[in-house]
Order: structure tokens, then sequence, then C-alpha cells
């Protein structure tokens, strides 16, 4: 079972009811949301500053907005404009303790295990594409500021899912909301998807309308313009890819196969979207679909379930579809060797229609010059 806010129920009439339970509990979150912010300010509000600047990228909804392949496509353009790049996670139910350094930019110097998923997928991702980008997961992220800074000397650094962190001053805070979310009502948790309100200077504050459709809806960002700046992004589906082979299959592969889609994402219905698109482009079929919790750690009896009862003499038309942040957590030895080279990963890039627009504000609003002007 995975657990959703009452806003994204399926049963109409299990809906009515979690209205009905749930919405005082929505209603006690905003209060005390309110009272520990007017005791923030009433304080004085004073944040800690760093002479390295700060980017932190978050949402003010549960996962599923795009925090983490907005920090990934920033660092790597930040990263190929010349900058000193680096990337704090929070490492959301990792299991090494502390602050761990994922990777120094060069190799990589944990386990997905201790790092957790998306630190871990990230520092890959990183070093696969040749770009020296440290990335350390840490929740004490004042500490992984400072060891960053004494180490690895960065330009910038971007926070992943830091903009709840309070006590850090950020240059600049990129709040990301998924498309799906601009059809539900925007209401705090545990009915709706909201989590936290808007707190920041609006000069330092932007806004990213994530997995978007089509460019045709840009006037979905109308309400947010009047928060900051506002820029649309979505996602471009680009290859398959078998992680454990390390081959990658044009999106074409899909054509006449049968699907079995799995992912642990905050908003796996983006993905299972996606996938669902991709095969009536390519004439094949979806036959299942497995969804589990937000950073939810695969075993060998999910990946038994995950196969199913699939006969032999059919398996060849058959393809287990998943997404990067979930492949990290599957071991090889896990699939049968049959069946390796037929669990896939669904890679994406993050696409913005005036992408340079979008890059310099970031680095306007940062304080960040280009390195052959300084």
């Amino acid at each position: 079972m995975v657990l959703k806010p009452v806003v994204q129920w399926k049963n109409p009439w299990l809906k009515r009811f979690g209205y009905a339970g749930l919405f005082p509990g929505s209603l006690l979150l905003g209060i005390i949301l309110r009272i520990r912010y007017g005791w923030y300010f009433l304080t004085g509000g004073n944040a800690r500053r760093f002479r390295t600047p700060v980017i932190a990228v978050g949402s003010l909804l549960t996962g599923g907005s795009g925090k983490t392949p907005l920090v990934k496509h920033l660092a790597i353009d930040l990263t190929l404009r010349g900058f000193k790049i680096a990337v704090i996670s929070h490492g959301y139910r990792k299991r090494g303790p502390g602050m761990v350094i994922v990777s120094n930019g060069q190799q990589l110097l944990a386990d997905v295990y201790a790092a957790g998923d998306e630190s871990y997928m990230l520092a890959e991702d990183f070093i696969k594409n040749g770009l020296s980008i440290p990335v350390v997961s840490s929740p004490r992220r004042m500490d992984a500021l400072r060891m960053l800074e004494a180490t690895f000397q960065p330009d910038c650094v971007i926070l992943d899912d830091g903009a709840q962190f309070r006590k850090l001053f950020k240059n600049c805070e990129i709040l990301t909301r998924d498309y799906y979310g601009l059809t539900l009502p925007d209401w705090l948790l545990p009915v709706g998807r909201r989590r936290d309100l808007v707190l920041g200077r609006r000069d330092r504050v932007m806004h990213v309308i994530t997995k978007v459709p089509t460019p045709a809806v840009h006037d979905m960002t109308i309400r947010y313009a009047s928060s900051g700046l506002c820029f649309v992004s979505r996602y471009q589906p680009v290859h398959l890819c078998d992680w454990i082979g390390g081959r990658t299959y044009a999106l074409g592969h899909l054509s006449g196969r049968t699907l079995i889609l799995f992912s642990a994402l905050g908003m796996n219905d983006d993905f299972y979207h996606t996938m669902r698109g991709l095969a009536a482009n390519h004439s094949a079929t979806v036959e299942r679909i497995q969804e589990y919790q937000d950073h939810h750690w695969y075993t060998e009896r999910d990946i038994r379930n995950i196969i199913g009862a699939v006969r032999e003499e059919r398996a060849e038309n058959y393809l287990w579809i998943t997404t990067p942040k979930d492949a990290v957590k599957i071991r090889p030895e896990w699939i049968p060797p049959e069946l390796r080279g037929r669990f896939l990963s669904l890679y994406a890039e993050v696409v913005f229609d005036n992408e340079n627009t979008y890059i310099e504000s970031v680095m306007k609003i940062t304080g960040l010059r280009p390195p052959s002007t300084l």
C-alpha cells in the first residue's frame, strides 16, 4: 500500500470520507506552520550566510515535483559554463549515518545504501558524463557546506530539497511544482500535497513548473508569475538503458513489446503516464504496474513479485521498465540471467523552452558571473 494525500485517492467514496475526516488535520498543520514562522520572524529570522553562494531547489509539495532532475540539470549546465559546482542532498532513508561523501567528482566513495538513492543516482550520472561535481549526502546541511568549502572550494553549492531549511541563507530559491499538481486543490497535508508555506524574499525566489506535457499550456503558469520569476520545463524521454549490461536502446525498442512498469517515486503516476504514452506511440502493451512508496528499498522478493508468473516461452516479448532512481537499488543477482537484458530504465532529460533565460536568471539572482569575466 502506497500512502498518498487524499486529493490523490482514486476511489471517490473513500475520498469523500478522507476529506471529512482529515481536513481538520490540514487546518491544524496550517496553524502550526503559521505559529512556527511567526516565531521565526519574531526572533529575528537570522540565517547563517556562507561565503559560497547557495542555490536551494525545493518544493512546497510532497515528493514527485521534479526537484532532483532539476538539480542535475542545473548542476550540469553551470558546470559546462565553467563553474565549480557541488551538490548536497538530504539522503532520505539512507542507511549510512551522518554525513557521507558520495563522490569527490572523480569516483564514487559510497554505495547506494550509505548514500541514499537520489544522492547516489546524481553522483553516478555526473561521473558517467565526465563531470567533476562532488556530491554529499547529509541531513546536516551546514556541516556539509563547511566541509565542501574546506575540501573542494566550489563556486556554488546546490541544495537538493533545501527550501524548508531556514537556518541557512540561500542566494536563490527555486521552487518546483509538477504540472499534475496544478490540477489538484492546493491544500495542506494530509488532505492536499502542500507541506509548507511560501517563505522567502520575492527577489530571490524562482518558480519552475515541471513535467509540462506540451508547450501549449504555458497559461497554467500565470497565477505563479505574481510570486516571482516563473519558468516551464518538461521531461523529454531520450532512450532506454540496460543498467546491468551497460547498453542503451532507442525508444523504438518498445515496439510490439509487453511492458511491466514499476517504480518507487514521490509521484508514480507521472512515470506511468509517460510510459503509457510511449507504449501507445510504439504499439506496445502495458500489462501490469507495480507501485511502491517513495525511496523504497527493493528486496529480492520484490523483484520476484515484479517478474510475476511470466511464462518462459513468452518472456522474450516482455520488458520490465523502471526509472534510474529505482535502478540503482536493484542488485543484478536478483534478476534471473535470462531476463537481465530485459530490465531497463527510462532515461529522460529536463528541457526548458527558454533555457538560456532560465540559467541566466539563476546566475543573476545568485550573483554568479561567468568565469571569463572574473
